[in-house]
């Protein structure tokens, strides 16, 4: 369905979300693939296209979420079953709107109960990991036992940093 004036008013939901970076969601300068109002030219990912997530998996409990845009009434994200849940202090659980469509790699491997409610994670009953996409299309599994410093580095698409194979458990 779309307005009058073209704009899509329905939107597909899905499983996956973008890879915004390592930072928060409004640090600047941001340094993942893809961002809110800015494009990113496959030039500027000097880590290496398949060095850089692109998409990853990250179940559907938090929200409805959709890779290619906000999907409408999807206004805040709040979890109050998420493993981190604190009844005390709920605004812990609620993020920008841009979380149904870019989350952030900053504070736990996937799956992590310290991960932040907008992290990639899986419903799967049995994975160790979670799905990837990198941006040269290719496809991993990122075990939840990975190292925050290797995942974020996984995460960012121009610092520089190696990513050795032993870093994949």
């Amino acid at each position: 369905m779309v307005s009058t004036s073209g704009v899509p008013l329905e939107w597909a939901v899905n499983s996956y979300v973008l890879n915004m970076g390592s930072l928060h969601y409004e640090e600047q300068p941001f340094d993942g693939p893809f961002h809110r109002n800015r494009g990113v030219r496959l030039a500027e990912i000097t880590d290496g296209l398949s060095n850089t997530v692109g998409v990853g998996e990250r179940t559907s409990r938090m929200t409805e979420s959709g890779w290619c845009g906000i999907i409408p009434g999807q206004e805040l994200v709040y979890v109050p079953t998420w493993f981190a849940a604190d009844r005390a202090h709920p605004s812990k659980n609620w993020r920008p709107a841009m979380a149904a469509t870019n989350i952030h790699i900053n504070t736990g491997a996937p799956n992590a109960r310290s991960s932040s409610p907008g992290g990639f994670t899986t419903s799967h009953m049995g994975y160790s990991g979670c799905h990837f996409l990198n941006m040269d299309g290719s496809v991993r599994i990122i075990s939840d036992q990975i190292a925050l410093g290797p995942y974020r580095s996984l995460a960012t698409r121009n610092g520089g940093e190696i990513v050795p194979p032993e870093a994949f458990p």
